[in-house]
């Protein structure tokens, strides 16, 4: 049970955040981005967890955006 726990756990909890920006977006028409850049920083290690086998490539390119939308929003909030 505690192995299933902790395989799941962060892609859940990503998925939980990606929904509710959803209806942020929906309801009031602006989306969190420095919760955008926790998904999008902690996505390679969800798949990670979840066994699935992804390249260098694709995870220097998450790493990328990741620190491109975190600049951005630190830009735009100060």
């Amino acid at each position: 049970m505690k192995k299933i726990l902790n395989k799941w756990l962060i892609p859940i909890c990503l998925l939980g955040i990606v929904v509710i920006q959803l209806i942020d977006y929906y309801l009031q028409k602006e989306i969190n981005t420095a919760l955008l850049v926790i998904v999008v920083a902690l996505f390679p290690a969800a798949l990670k967890g979840l066994d699935y086998q992804i390249s260098k490539k694709i995870e220097w390119i998450f790493t990328t955006l990741a620190v491109l939308l975190l600049v951005y929003t630190l830009w735009f909030t100060m």
